[in-house]
């Protein structure tokens, strides 16, 4: 499924499950990223959709990180 430059612009993901959470990486955590997530309406992030979030939203996905730490 291919999706428009603007769908994938506007992401925002919910239901999150996260990987690559390393400690000894504090404070930088750049391995991490996020394994799945739902839009709000709950269907799942397709590979496409986890790919270009995880390439493109790296501050959003360091703040679940954060979020998901504390």
């Amino acid at each position: 499924m291919a999706f428009s430059q603007n769908h994938l612009d506007n992401l925002k993901p919910h239901n999150v499950e996260l990987e690559g959470i390393e400690t000894s990486d504090y404070p930088d955590f750049c391995n991490a990223f996020v394994k799945y997530a739902e839009h709000i309406n709950g269907e799942v992030f397709t590979d496409q959709e986890l790919d270009y979030f995880n390439e493109n939203y790296a501050d959003e996905v360091y703040e679940l990180v954060i979020k998901q730490i504390l």
